[in-house]
């Protein structure tokens, strides 16, 4: 029923061809908010060290700050430091640090980078500014759910988009399409993070109801049930017990 695995070759030149939507997506971000400059001073809360904040933020160009020295502004930007125009001009550079990955900083999240941009009002923005943020998004999803679960969580990527009201639906087809172990490690990784879905206590709280009904009923889908029964033998041993918590979540779910 589901298409069987692709060739090496196949697999990789998939992977190649995501990385190269993913980084023109980061440079057409990069071009789309190249206009706001580097603060000249950070207005902040009593909470926080703005001095020290932005002296972090100047240590090195852009492109070259460190998860380090962007990740504690990344996490206060907006709510108790600096203004809009500020977090545009290390935007760019937030998004590069959350797809690279395994940076310790919360800040550099996509939920938490996707929860700033809904404070921000983001969706009011110029139009470049407002598709190069949906392109790097959707790249960022499409390239990183192909990663296994140890190497980052794309679940997490998908809740971002859900956030930001991107189309999730095609994304879920896509995903019960692939091919690769590592994907389908992923997505039983998602299906047992759903489990709290309908009534989350995490960031999944900021998507709309209607999006979460949709992805509950999706999974409820006999083709789902019928993909976790085909593809458990096609991922690696070591990743197979995780088929049965899948198994958990929607029997708990459906009724058993």
């Amino acid at each position: 029923m589901f298409a069987k695995p692709t060739t090496m070759t196949d697999q990789a030149e998939l992977i190649t061809r995501r990385n190269r939507d993913l980084s023109e997506a980061l440079a057409a971000l990069y071009a789309a908010l190249a206009g706001y400059a580097t603060p000249s001073k950070l207005d902040a809360s009593s909470l926080r060290d703005g001095e020290a904040i932005l002296a972090d933020l100047r240590s090195a160009p852009l492109n070259a700050l460190s998860a380090a020295a962007l990740g504690p502004y990344a996490s206060f930007a907006l709510t108790t430091v600096g203004d809009v125009a500020g977090y545009k001009h290390f935007l760019p550079r937030i998004v590069h640090l959350a797809v690279l990955g395994n940076h310790g900083q919360p800040g550099l999240d996509a939920t938490l980078i996707a929860s700033k941009l809904i404070y921000a009002r983001w969706r009011d923005w110029p139009d470049r500014e407002r598709d190069a943020i949906i392109q790097v998004f959707e790249a960022a999803w499409a390239r990183l759910h192909l990663n296994h679960p140890d190497k980052c969580d794309a679940g997490e990527w998908l809740c971002a988009a859900a956030m930001l009201n991107l189309e999730i639906l095609p994304k879920l087809n896509l995903w019960l399409a692939d091919t690769l172990p590592s994907s389908m490690v992923q997505f039983v990784q998602f299906v047992i993070s759903t489990a709290n879905l309908a009534d989350p206590k995490d960031f999944w709280e900021e998507v709309s109801p209607g999006i979460r009904a949709a992805i509950i009923e999706w999974l409820g889908r006999e083709e789902v049930s019928l993909w976790l029964l085909e593809k458990e033998e096609e991922v690696p041993e070591r990743d197979r017990w995780l088929f049965g918590q899948a198994w958990e979540v929607l029997a708990s779910r459906h009724g058993g």
